[in-house]
């Protein structure tokens, strides 16, 4: 009996040995196993920050609007005779001066009319000569008896319908010089052209088919529209202007290196201690 019981008391004693060696070396597996490190975060680098300081002084007052700008002056070229377009002077878009050639029609039928009435101008005034001559001695005749004064009459009478004759002549030369002088299409003023309508060899009538359009760049007008606030406050800097001396020469110096600004260039002449600045 008691060695069965010393048998049972040996088993559970090897048992709970065993039980505790395999305790012991999970025990020592998870010691040795170390545990993940959590991803670290990077630190964000720190922003400068400017620092001004606060100044107090007098700043202009700028109003903007949307403008549109208008030509103060646009005509559309014509041809005051009738004949063939010869030659375009300037391309389409070119800024031109005023007087500058920008077309001209075929000038060889009225350079013919002009020497015809200068001829019949020429031949008037040699009819005139004898006629004059031929009154001259019929004076001197009548004075004598030796002529009628009927005679003397009739070449007085020549006389005077030669010399309407020529004044008729130099009026048909003018005339010609005029249409002659059509022939050749100026610039009214300086500006931008247009678009060509009539190409070289269009035969154009007065006031017939439009050759092309003519608009002045300068001056201009630049049209908006400012509140009626506003516009107080721009007339009364503008009166300041006229009434500043400094500033009047400072506008008058502005507008000399940028004529081509010149609504601009009075906005910007407004006086330091106008009321319109703050």
């Amino acid at each position: 009996m008691r060695k069965s019981k010393f048998a049972i008391g040996a088993a559970v004693v090897v048992a709970l040995a065993g039980a505790a060696l395999v305790l012991i070396e999970r025990g020592v597996g998870v010691i040795d196993v170390p545990a993940k490190a959590a991803p670290s975060t990077p630190t964000a680098a720190a922003l400068p920050v400017p620092v001004v300081g606060v100044v107090k002084k007098t700043v202009p007052i700028y109003l903007a609007y949307s403008a549109r700008t208008e030509s103060i002056q646009k005509v559309t070229l014509l041809a005051k005779v009738t004949g063939y377009v010869q030659l375009q002077e300037v391309p389409d878009g070119a800024d031109v001066k005023a007087g500058d050639l920008l077309y001209r029609i075929d000038p060889r039928d009225y350079q013919a009319v002009l020497d015809q009435a200068k001829a019949q101008a020429e031949r008037d005034k040699a009819a005139l000569d004898y006629a004059r001559a031929n009154r001259d001695r019929g004076t001197v005749l009548t004075s004598n008896g030796y002529l009628a004064k009927d005679s003397l009459d009739q070449r007085m009478s020549t006389v005077r319908q030669l010399e309407a004759s020529l004044a008729m002549d130099q009026a048909a030369i003018r005339t010609a010089e005029l249409n002659l002088g059509y022939t050749e299409i100026r610039a009214p003023f300086a500006g931008r052209l247009g678009r060509n309508l009539a190409p070289v060899g269009t035969l154009v009538a007065a006031a017939g088919v439009p050759l092309n359009t003519l608009v002045q760049l300068d001056p201009i007008y630049v049209t908006f529209d400012p509140s009626e606030a506003d516009l107080a406050r721009i007339e009364k800097a503008l009166a300041h202007v006229r009434q500043c001396r400094r500033c009047r020469d400072r506008h008058h110096s502005h507008k000399s290196h940028h004529p081509q600004f010149r609504l601009h260039a009075a906005a910007r002449a407004i006086c330091p201690h106008s009321p319109a600045r703050r």
